[in-house]
């Protein structure tokens, strides 16, 4: 293939990554009062976050793990925060009751996204209370 239609081809790559990062924008900011909404609503049933974090086998917890198990039993909400100018930006938030295993009362992460994975900007630091450090 010659370098022009190369070069053509990933022109059009880069146009569709585009409009898919537009679409993907306006998805977000169209689906933000349903998700709100709906953290509103799962803040009414009892452990919906435990029960649902807990029974995940993306999160791969241990049942052994009992500071884990009260600090998922704490916790009030999760939710993840998106940014209009950087569609690959993420920001995940876990906030809690006051607990016995750490002190803070929100937990975040911020990391941007790429096609094979994340890279971490921040997270938080765990100020857990004496006896319960990890």
């Amino acid at each position: 293939m010659s370098e022009q239609l190369n070069d053509e081809l990933a022109s059009l790559l880069a146009k569709e990554s585009d409009i898919q990062n537009q679409v993907q924008v306006y998805q977000r900011k169209m689906m933000e009062p349903l998700w709100k909404e709906r953290r509103e609503l799962a803040k009414k049933i009892p452990n919906f976050w435990s029960d649902a974090i807990s029974h995940s086998p993306m999160f791969n917890l241990s049942a052994n793990d009992e500071n884990d198990i009260e600090a998922l039993e704490n916790l009030e909400d999760f939710h993840v925060e998106y940014d209009e100018a950087r569609p690959e930006y993420r920001k995940v938030v876990a906030t809690f009751k006051k607990n016995s295993v750490f002190k803070n009362e929100s937990l975040t992460k911020e990391f941007a996204m790429d096609e094979d994975n994340g890279t971490v900007i921040s997270k938080s630091s765990i100020e857990y209370h004496s006896g319960k450090v990890k």
